[in-house]
């Protein structure tokens, strides 16, 4: 629940047994609205009962389309504090609301503005009806709507002057009467209210407190005591508005009480007062009642002298406008001049309501005016605009009397000073009898009636006047070199070409200067982007003095009026252009921003421009932003960002809205309607740059496809879809915008940053080695292997490669989502030394018996042997044992290259001798031939085995056979030296 706001300090003061009142609130009641783009409402209600309420007896109920009873319903709980609200909202509100709301309810808070909303209290059987909304088993249509106030797209406050609920249910409902209507999504004032306590209407004629010896109005309590002032009753007001105040406004043009909240001096007009003439005076009461008035004729500040009392207790018949009877004559002697009128309506007569001061219980109202006493013989100027004398039906300008209004805009040209506008002096500034309105404000110009015949509409140096709608008006007013006082300027466009300038923003200057004779005065102003092209019209009026000519309409005491035909050209498109959208981040979309980029060569004013939103499944536009509430010139080549939430860069504009701001179109399903952005002139539906993304979206894509999506990046770099390069614009959204790296404020990153570092694990290599190749970048890399986007050797960091000879390795960025490579590529150079050149020795035998052997024969030298039997180089054929053994020669050279050649050593068994058999005899009678010689030069083989090779270190075992042959041999070397066997 969010705290109540008074509108002032409430003071009980009593003067002569009369005492201000103020109003009671008896109950709770509606005091804020609010139907804003998507899931955007609520409802607030408050307590200003003086006590806190429990509001288990209450509930709101939602009539839909027209229907006569709930639709949903939803009954409170818990208790309102005394000048606290309750707040009611849809749990799809955007976080701004929700974070005032104090229950949420998407049944009964999903009204569309056609929808009535009922606040109701249960009295022990039934409910009845506290506070209704909108007209209970009517359906507006789209919307009720008056006065601009509309309840759709709007956010309706409660005014402060109204203090208890409607509980009709079915009265017809125009919601301007009791609400001040807001633009669309406006929540500053959720969470609180203002009430005016007061219930007195008071006047605005100027007191002492203006100038203690000028002004003696009963105005004020604090100057007077007892000024004129009426307790406001319901319905009973002048004209068609009725404001509250706790004191008197008074100001010097008697507009303090317009100025204050409602403008409610709204209810009197009157004819020329001229001197000894006849005139009248006309209201608009609300209910049949009486009027009192007074002038001030002497114009010695106040009303208490005789005849300034015209009217005394007149009746009036509802509902006007009504012309009281009988006229008046204003006095001849009275002062020519500004003065004051004072009017007084009320329902019943009686005193003090029909004097100028006092406090009048029986409601109404009082409205104070300034007027001027003119002379009969006084020469006017007046305009000639057409009104009704050229068609009652389109023309309403306060022209002429004749054309029907009471008090058209004229200065008196025979005053006390001489002002004019143009160059051609006074002669030019002819007098009328009445306005002359023409179809093309044309007949002061053609004035054939009143001398000199010429034109007189000749201040305004830059006609004709040519406007552009959304683009800056311009009016050269020249202040005439003869005149004898400098003047202040007032101007006026009818922008809405409705037929009045009465419309807010059409006085384009308002008491402008004050500027000296011969002075050449731009009078420069902002023109409507949605200003209605085509023809419409301008007015100028000079005064010397502030306030002397600030209406469209009255009398002046000097100057000159001036009326211009205005041509109003269509709006100037504005160069600029979505130029990026982020509108989906993981998990909940808080960063959402649109990036607008202004590619033209002149200024772009951003308060002629609005941002909207559509969703592609009903073409609705569900958000509308303002690019800037007030005058913003975006610089060419200038970026403004508009965001959702307080964390996005650069962010210009931040809505307020936190997350889900811009919506996701639906990807989830192969066809299906994407959703759009668009840049439109304010106010209007002139498309200046429209996106879809996702899909085609009906008359807000571009070209023939859509932009992409914005893919919800878990991890740097974030990406948006952007425009490549900013700003450039073929009317084709698929042609246009690619996904890229998120930069908000700056230029888009239309190509991927290079990748650096490039490095090597191991940047000299042997053949036949690896090595690791890294580069460093937030992209993909690839690696080619010849020139920067060549020949593909892999992609990642690291990655292995094996290079066969000297290579130089590039590594290049990939934006795999966008599909953009890096302009340029960092490198490094992989060398490649060759292995050593190896020989090795044959392969060969040995026996087991073989000593052990140190190995030699490979080259280059200085290597080193391994495999089975060897160490240290040395091959032991008993180690490595029988069979063939590979032997590998290993030898890394000064380059540490390492390469290796083999070859095999066989180990057989050692060599046996053969045995002589034992048992075989030596035959004994076998002679020795005795005439056999044995050769001298035969020597017996001593190294010849005839057996198996030895085990070494065994020792052989010697045999019978042996023996014998040992015999044999020494036989055979006794015979040589001559010794004879015996026989």
């Amino acid at each position: 629940m969010r705290r109540f706001i008074f509108g002032f300090v409430v003071i009980g003061l009593v003067f002569l047994g009369q005492m201000t009142t103020h109003a009671q609130i008896t109950d709770l009641f509606i005091s804020e609205y609010i139907e804003g783009s998507g899931s955007n409402k609520a409802i607030e209600i408050f307590n200003g009962t003086g006590s806190p309420v429990t509001l288990d007896a209450y509930r709101v109920c939602l009539y839909t389309n027209g229907a006569g009873t709930p639709s949903a319903s939803l009954t409170l709980s818990g208790t309102l504090a005394n000048n606290d609200v309750f707040v009611l909202a849809n749990p799809s509100a955007n976080a701004a609301i929700l974070a005032i709301a104090d229950v949420t309810s998407g049944a009964v808070i999903n009204f569309n503005g056609d929808d009535a909303v009922s606040l109701d209290k249960y009295n022990g059987i039934d409910w009845d009806y506290l506070d209704v909304f909108g007209d209970i088993g009517y359906d507006p249509g789209s919307a009720w709507t008056s006065g601009g106030v509309s309840t759709v797209n709007m956010t309706l406050i409660r005014k402060p002057t109204i203090l208890a609920g409607d509980p009709i249910g079915d009265d017809d409902f125009f919601p301007d009467v009791e609400w001040n209507g807001n633009p669309i999504d406006y929540i500053g004032d959720l969470g609180m209210h203002t009430v005016n306590l007061a219930t007195d209407d008071f006047g605005d004629a100027p007191d002492q407190s203006i100038n203690p010896l000028s002004y003696f109005y009963p105005t004020t309590l604090v100057t007077h005591g007892d000024p004129a002032r009426h307790n406001i009753f319901p319905g009973v007001f002048l004209g068609a508005n009725l404001d509250a105040e706790a004191d008197g406004f008074p100001s010097i043009n008697a507009d303090g009480d317009d100025n204050n909240a409602t403008d409610d001096e709204d209810g009197v007009s009157w004819s020329a007062l001229v001197l000894g003439q006849i005139a009248t005076l006309t209201v608009t009461p609300s209910v049949n009642g009486y009027v009192s008035a007074w002038i001030d004729f002497n114009a010695d500040g106040d009303w208490q002298d005789a005849g300034e009392q015209i009217y005394n207790d007149a009746p009036v018949t509802a509902p006007g406008p009504f012309t009281l009877a009988p006229s008046f004559t204003v006095p001849g002697g009275a002062l020519l001049g500004q003065t004051y009128l004072r009017v007084r309506y009320y329902i019943a007569p009686m005193v003090p309501c029909n004097q100028d001061h006092g406090f009048c219980p029986e409601g109404g109202e009082v409205e104070d005016y300034i007027v001027l006493i003119e002379d009969l013989m006084t020469e006017y100027d007046f305009g000639d605009a057409p009104d009704a004398v050229v068609n009652p039906l389109l023309y309403f300008y306060p022209t002429s009397v004749l054309g029907g209004h009471p008090d058209p805009a004229r200065h008196v040209i025979t005053g006390p000073n001489t002002l004019y506008m143009g160059p051609s002096g006074v002669v030019n500034t002819d007098p009328e009898a009445d306005g002359q309105p023409e179809p093309m404000a044309m007949g002061d110009d053609n004035d054939i009636f009143y001398p000199p015949v010429n034109d007189d509409e000749d201040g305004v140096m830059n006609f004709p006047l040519a406007m552009t709608a959304g683009g800056t008006g311009m009016l050269q007013v020249l202040i005439g070199p003869g005149s004898t006082v400098p003047g202040y300027i007032n101007a006026w466009v009818d922008f809405n070409a409705d037929g009045d300038w009465q419309d807010a923003g059409e006085q384009v200057a308002i008491d402008f200067g004050l500027h000296a004779p011969g002075t050449l005065v731009p009078v420069a102003f902002p023109v409507p982007v949605n200003a209605v092209v085509g023809p419409t019209f301008a007015r100028v009026r000079i005064c010397s003095t502030m306030g002397n000519c600030v209406n469209d309409y009255g009398a002046s005491t000097d100057g000159e009026v001036e009326d211009y035909f205005v041509d109003i050209l269509p709006p100037e498109i504005p160069e600029l252009v979505i130029n990026e959208i982020d509108y989906d981040q993981p998990s909940t979309d808080d960063r959402e921003f649109v990036e607008i980029y202004n590619y033209g060569s002149t200024a772009v004013d951003l308060a002629n421009v609005d941002l909207i939103f559509i969703t592609g499944s009903d073409l609705s536009v569900y958000r509308t932003t303002q690019l800037s509430a007030t005058s913003m010139m975006l610089a060419p080549n200038d970026y403004w960002v508009v965001c959702s939430g307080t964390n996005v860069a650069n962010c210009d504009l931040n809505t307020g809205y936190g997350i889900n701001w811009i919506q996701n179109a639906d990807t989830s399903q192969p066809i299906t309607e994407g959703d759009a952005a668009a840049l439109v002139l304010h106010g209007s539906t002139t498309v200046i740059d429209t996106v879809g993304y996702c899909y085609p979206v009906a008359g807000w894509t571009e070209g023939a496809g859509n932009a992409p999506s914005d893919p919800p990046a878990v991890a740097p770099p974030d990406y948006s879809i952007n425009r490549c390069p900013d700003g450039v614009d073929t009317n084709d959204n698929a042609a246009d915008f690619f996904v890229r790296e998120i930069s908000p404020g700056l230029a888009n990153p239309c190509t991927v940053t290079d990748p650096t570092g490039c490095a090597a694990t191991f940047t000299t290599i042997c053949a036949g080695d690896s090595t690791d190749l890294s580069a460093t970048s937030v992209y993909e890399i690839h690696w080619f292997d010849d020139v920067c986007g060549g020949h593909e050797v892999g992609f990642g960091s690291p990655l292995t490669v094996s290079p066969t000879t000297i290579t130089t390795y590039h590594a290049q960025a990939l934006d795999v989502l966008s599909g953009v490579w890096s302009a340029g590529c960092c490198s490094v150079m992989i060398t490649v030394n060759p292995l050593p050149v190896m020989t090795c020795p044959g392969d060969f035998s040995v026996t087991i018996d073989t000593a052990a052997f140190l190995l030699t024969g490979a080259t280059p030298e200085f290597g080193s042997y391994s495999g089975d039997g060897v160490t240290a180089d040395v091959f032991d054929p008993v180690v490595a044992g029988l069979g063939p053994h590979l032997i590998t020669y290993t030898y890394t050279d000064a380059n540490t290259c390492t390469n290796t050649c083999t070859f095999t050593i066989t180990v057989t068994e050692a060599a046996t001798a053969t045995p002589i058999p034992t048992d075989t005899p030596v035959p004994t009678d076998t002679p020795i031939p005795t005439d056999t010689p044995i050769p001298t030069n035969t020597s017996v083989p001593t190294s010849t085995p005839t057996g198996p090779t030895p085990t070494p270190g065994a020792i052989p075992t010697t045999g019978p056979a042996g023996i014998g042959l040992l015999m044999l041999a020494l036989g055979a070397l006794m015979s040589l030296a001559g010794i004879r066997r015996k026989k």
